[in-house]
């Protein structure tokens, strides 16, 4: 725990002088409202729960056609080691995949997003500040 970091984040805010250590945490803890991309492994099954079953199988089944790496890539969807889409290769390779010709993929623009979306989520303030999760004995220790 970077002490000097969570210092600074709680001074941010004149609010927190007033706030018990408990209060303080879960302030620091709360959504900032900015983006952060994390580890997220793709499925078969997750991709279905997403764009659908049958939209998952016939797309992983046209991108399996088109040659043998990107073969490679629906197995390591649909096996034991699944894809990370978190990941700013495999998040490029949606893309780039959406951009084809219908005829080719038929995997649109907004399935890609809704794939992509898997791995997004907002940061804490706390992980803004670049800290992690706070518990109260961290905010005692910083205040001290």
């Amino acid at each position: 725990m970077n002490l000097q970091a969570l210092k600074a984040l709680i001074d941010g805010e004149p609010e927190n002088a007033a706030r018990t250590d408990a209060e303080v945490a879960a302030w620091c803890n709360q959504d900032s409202g900015k983006p952060l991309i994390g580890f997220r492994n793709l499925t078969a099954p997750l991709m279905g729960s997403v764009i659908g079953a049958f939209r998952a199988a016939q797309v992983l089944d046209e991108v399996a056609a088109l040659g043998s790496a990107q073969a490679r890539w629906v197995s390591w969807v649909e096996g034991p080691t699944p894809v990370n889409v978190g990941d700013a290769e495999t998040r490029a390779s949606l893309d780039t995949l959406a951009a084809l010709p219908v005829e080719t993929v038929s995997l649109t623009a907004e399935e890609a997003a809704k794939i992509k979306a898997l791995a997004e989520r907002s940061q804490t303030r706390a992980e803004a500040a670049g800290v992690g999760r706070v518990l109260p004995g961290h905010v005692k220790k910083a205040r001290a």
